[in-house]
């Protein structure tokens, strides 16, 4: 058994070295990435940072995200919410909570750099917000969504709103 614990002690710090090494080799393709899609620089951002946080350099995330100079900016908010989904993950849903309720009252309405990004995000908040058994809010954030999705997306959107909507009414009856 002792030798177990030892092989496994040995093997850790090779993991983790391994781990850097790769992040490391992930930079310069995003800095290539970067060049290539200027459009993209906060959703890549976003990734730059949701790749510290993997590797539990929370922060260095912190750090790197506090240097940005705007903090009302789409680069800024896109890297909040890799936090956010982050604390999500460990627990801390009241923590990730706020930082979703603050991005969604800063951009009511998708930033065209980060759509997708925004997209996901709100069927995130939605996700979490039926989690906390706020239907009505999460259909709000749902239904705002549906304007701007096409086919297969919009329809299982729509069918999550509907669903929304029939236990709304399920509460609504059973307070009568």
């Amino acid at each position: 058994m002792l030798s177990i614990a030892v092989a496994f002690a040995a093997l850790v710090p090779s993991l983790l070295a391994e781990e850097e090494a790769a992040a490391a080799q992930a930079n310069p393709e995003l800095e290539a990435a970067k060049k290539r899609w200027p459009e993209a620089e906060a959703r890549l951002f976003a990734i730059d940072v949701r790749a510290l946080i993997s590797f539990g350099k929370f922060d260095e995330a912190e750090k790197k995200i506090a240097a940005l100079p705007d903090r009302t900016g789409t680069k800024y908010w896109a890297a909040r919410l890799e936090v956010a989904n982050n604390l999500h993950r460990r627990g801390q849903r009241e923590e990730c909570m706020k930082i979703y309720d603050a991005f969604f009252k800063a951009f009511p309405k998708p930033p065209k750099d980060i759509r997708a990004f925004y997209n996901d995000a709100s069927r995130t908040y939605g996700s979490l917000l039926v989690g906390d058994q706020k239907y009505d809010k999460a259909a709000e954030r749902y239904e705002s969504l549906l304007t701007g999705l096409e086919d297969d997306e919009w329809c299982d959107l729509a069918c999550d709103t509907a669903d929304l909507y029939l236990k709304l009414v399920d509460e609504t009856q059973d307070k009568k």
